[in-house]
This record gives C-alpha cells, sequence and structure tokens, in this order.
C-alpha cells in the first residue's frame, strides 16, 4: 500500500502491464488494470493499493520537462492537469519501453533523448484522453502558472 500523499513538482505516470490496484486520486476511487495507464499532475493527491504480482512502471516527469512541450497549447495544458486513466496505445506502450531503455544507458545526449522520449509519452497520452475530459476547471490556468514556475526555476531563480 502506498499511502495518500501529492507532489510539488512532479507529474507521473502509471502503466500497469499485469496486475490490478486500487486508486484513490483527490478523494475519488478508480482502479488501474492490465494494460492501462494513470497520469497524476502535480498536487494530486493519489494513493495506491496493489495487488500481489501486479507488475508495471512508474514514470515520474520533473514540471521543467512539461514547460518544455512545444507548441504549447490550451489543449495541452488541460489534458495534462487533470488525471486520467486509460487504455495504453501501442505507441504509448513502445514509448515507455523506449523511455527506460534509454534511462538504463549512459552515453553522451542522454538527458535530451530522456526529455524527447517523456514528451513524446506525454504527448500520445494528451492524444488519447477524450476531449471532454481534458477540460478541467482553472486547470489550464494552474498548468500556466506552473509552467511560470518551472521556467524560472530552470533559469535558476
Amino acid at each position: 500500500m502506498i499511502s495518500p500523499h501529492r507532489h510539488a513538482e512532479i507529474t507521473q505516470v502509471f502503466f500497469m502491464r499485469q496486475g490490478h490496484a486500487e486508486v484513490r486520486i483527490d478523494g475519488q476511487d478508480a482502479t488501474l488494470d492490465d494494460g492501462q495507464f494513470l497520469l497524476i499532475p502535480v498536487q494530486i493527491v493519489h494513493g495506491f493499493e496493489f495487488q500481489k504480482l501486479s507488475e508495471g512502471l512508474v514514470l515520474s516527469f520533473p514540471a521543467p520537462v512539461l514547460a518544455g512541450m512545444r507548441p504549447a497549447s490550451p489543449g495541452l495544458a488541460a489534458r495534462l492537469s487533470r488525471p486520467v486513466v486509460g487504455t495504453a496505445s501501442d505507441t504509448l506502450v513502445t514509448l515507455s519501453d523506449q523511455l527506460v531503455a534509454a534511462f538504463a544507458r549512459p552515453g553522451p545526449y542522454r538527458a535530451n533523448l530522456l526529455v524527447a522520449l517523456a514528451q513524446a509519452l506525454l504527448a500520445e497520452i494528451c492524444a488519447l484522453v477524450p476531449a471532454e475530459e481534458a477540460a478541467a476547471p482553472g486547470g489550464a490556468k494552474m498548468m500556466a502558472l506552473d509552467a511560470l514556475i518551472a521556467a524560472h526555476l530552470a533559469e535558476g531563480w
């Protein structure tokens, strides 16, 4: 069991390859099953109870990775500001595998590759989110504020 908690500067993606989890997201119950992903934006309270032998990935992305996604748009910001559970596409599975592989190997331009793959993975999640689920009251404004803060943090403020 992972007790409810939140991250100030981290967006997380959970990918359940096999198994089941009961999830609590900002006071709401959800489930995560075989082949599903869960996007948890910054500041969203979340906790888990995983079924034994569940397997998957937890990918954590710092705010500057999201802030650097270009071209920026209100739709992108809205989709990344709201938790969502969905079925992973083949593209999402491939990108997550590539991200894990790139993380495991050292080399020049590793950081660039990791950021590019992370942004591609997040863009694929955005494409999988139905438009009606993307709209969160105030979500775009909070995402814009988070992006502004992340930009200044990246500049050393």
